[in-house]
This record gives structure tokens, C-alpha cells and sequence, in this order.
């Protein structure tokens, strides 16, 4: 872990709240409308990609803890658990997202 990503987890997920605001909206949102287990898998594989294509993988960690605060404070604890159950999110080729992020969390 690099010192910068040190840095950040000290600090606590406010820089994440404010940084990825509009995209913690979205998502949660959009997780929190699904009515099946499924579709919910589907909803968090779409946020997940959607976030690494968009920022990297750098931050995704914190992004999903947050995520899945976000989600427990709207009400949707199974959600939250799904978003806080993601597991690794590297693939053996390295991607860490797209249909290898779909499987995993189907």
C-alpha cells in the first residue's frame, strides 16, 4: 500500500464522500431500486465497472465501504451486505472488473 493510500484510510472516508459524491448517489440509488438478488448482483457489477473505468481501482475499496455506509443508512441492509460482500476485485488477468466482476458477484 502506497503512502498516499495510507494517508487517505487515516484520514477517514470524508475526502471519499466529497470526492465521489455524485457517483455514491448514483449508485446507491440504482442498488438500492433492485428487488431480487440478481438484479441487485447486476447493479453493484455495473457501479463497480463503472467506477473503474472512470477512476481506476485505486480507490474502489473505500469507495465500496462507503457505498455500503450509504446504503445501510438508507434502509437497505441487504444491499449494503451484497456491496460490503464484494471480494477481490482483481480477475487473474489483472482487469479486476466487467463480466469477471458479474460472475463474482452472482
Amino acid at each position: 500500500m502506497d503512502h498516499a493510500r495510507k494517508s487517505r484510510r487515516a484520514a477517514g472516508t470524508g475526502w471519499c464522500e466529497e470526492r465521489y459524491s455524485l457517483e455514491l448517489a448514483r449508485g446507491g440509488s440504482h442498488i438500492a431500486s433492485m428487488l431480487s438478488a440478481q438484479s441487485r448482483a447486476g447493479a453493484i457489477a455495473e457501479v463497480v465497472e463503472n467506477f473503474v473505468l472512470r477512476y481506476g481501482e485505486t480507490d474502489l475499496t473505500v469507495f465500496l465501504d462507503v457505498l455500503a455506509e450509504r446504503l445501510t443508512r438508507r434502509g437497505a441492509p441487504e444491499a449494503a451486505a451484497a456491496v460490503a460482500g464484494v471480494g477481490p476485485r482483481h480477475s487473474s488477468s489483472g482487469s479486476g472488473t466487467g463480466a469477471g466482476a458479474k460472475k463474482r458477484l452472482a
